[in-house]
């Protein structure tokens, strides 16, 4: 049975989806509505939009973290780990190709 998904990340997931579709000039209200919250219950879990966008890229910086280092052989060789390091920063990237419209931003 899958866990319910938090308000907090209900928010970031759609602050996530707004951001790829408008950039980083959308509006509150428009992430709210992807949300399905209201504009004012955005700044009970996050007081500002910057606020919210910095969690955004905090979530994808955690989980391309756990993605990069995730089955990594700190014995193996250099050149191996970086093999590993590029494979995993390529599947990362590609397992949901929104996340490279997020690094452009």
């Amino acid at each position: 049975m899958n866990k319910p998904i938090s308000m907090r990340d209900r928010i970031l997931n759609a602050t996530a989806a707004i951001l790829v579709e408008y950039g980083t000039q959308a509006s509150m209200s428009k992430i709210a509505a992807r949300a399905g919250v209201s504009a004012g219950s955005l700044y009970n879990y996050f007081e500002s939009k910057d606020v919210l966008l910095r969690a955004v890229y905090e979530n994808l910086a955690e989980a391309m973290i756990h993605a990069l280092t995730a089955n990594a052989d700190p014995q193996a060789p250099a050149p191996q780990r970086l093999e590993h390091y590029i494979d995993s920063y390529i599947s990362f990237i590609w397992s949901d190709p929104n996340r490279a419209i997020l690094f452009e931003l």
